[in-house]
């Protein structure tokens, strides 16, 4: 809207940059594979100071992120840490119990997680592995369904392929070197950025700041949404969504909670303005 408002076309939007550039934390398996231990553990005290911010021990995250990976799965399954648990997303529970059983939900998750095998035992793997997510297509969906919306043309810098490319190209020290992950942003910006920016250890989490906004500017529409009868209620068990809502009012930061309500807000939405094809006007012998 700001940018609308001062006559701005076009924005330059930096969505996917850590896709892009890679944080490079499996980067400590390389090192421990080719026997350069001391590197590692120096990486990983780093890192357990910057990235982790002390909440995960140097031997933890040497553990997990350097040793595990290298063990073949049939051996590293019965090693602490090594059976992969598989704890299904909170919005499952908002799902009709029987839609669920019906379309087989737990299973086909479980098997698209199995799709991911092992851990990534190269940085060069791990970045593969989100490139290939469907996270990215989701967030560019998004974003231009925003943007359009003020008439604004966004632009994504970090989805050049030319980019990724070279960043795929690059040796695990150029994504993480002494605790600092996306490295060859920081040296690529040196004279460009400030200082403070180019070397901090963090970013803002603004997860809190939609949570809160979204009940402040839309608390009617969410009370329409999660009360009133719809079409939704062919998908999602309404008393769990409604125990999930008053949560959400109990802690009006608690991100994880809103995500679910505004997500069965905007499904509510798209189904009572999409148009379906009633089954019985699909020709006899015609698949759907």
């Amino acid at each position: 809207r700001r940018a609308a408002a001062n006559g701005l076309k076009v924005v330059l939007n930096g969505l996917h940059g850590d896709y892009a550039v890679s944080h490079g934390i499996s980067y400590l398996a390389e090192l421990m594979r080719r026997g350069r231990w001391p590197t590692a553990i120096s990486e990983a005290r780093a890192l357990s100071s910057r990235v982790y911010g002390g909440s995960e021990t140097t031997r933890r995250i040497l553990w997990h992120r350097g040793v595990l990976p290298n063990i073949p799965q049939p051996i590293a399954r019965f090693l602490p840490g090594g059976r992969r648990e598989v704890s299904m997303p909170f919005t499952f529970s908002l799902v009709r119990p029987d839609l669920a059983h019906r379309t087989g939900l737990e299973d086909r998750f479980r098997a698209v997680v199995a799709e991911h095998g092992a851990p990534p035992r190269t940085a060069r793997r791990e970045q593969w592995l989100d490139l290939m997510s469907g996270t990215i297509p989701y967030n560019l969906e998004v974003a231009d369904r925003v943007a359009s919306a003020f008439s604004v043309e966004p632009r994504y810098p970090f989805c050049d392929r030319r980019l990724i490319e070279f960043c795929m190209s690059l040796p695990g020290g150029q994504r993480l070197s002494g605790g600092w992950s996306r490295m060859i942003a920081r040296r690529a910006m040196a004279g460009t950025l400030p200082e403070e920016v180019r070397w901090r250890e963090g970013k803002a989490d603004i997860n809190p700041h939609f949570a809160r906004a979204l009940i402040a500017h839309e608390h009617a529409t969410l009370e329409e949404a999660v009360n009133t009868p719809s079409l939704l209620d062919d998908y999602i068990d309404r008393p769990a969504l409604q125990q999930t809502y008053a949560r959400y009012l109990s802690n009006e930061s608690d991100y994880g909670a809103a995500a679910v309500v505004w997500s069965a807000v905007v499904m509510t939405k798209w189904l009572n303005q999409a148009t379906f094809t009633n089954a019985r006007s699909i020709p006899e012998g015609v698949t759907p």
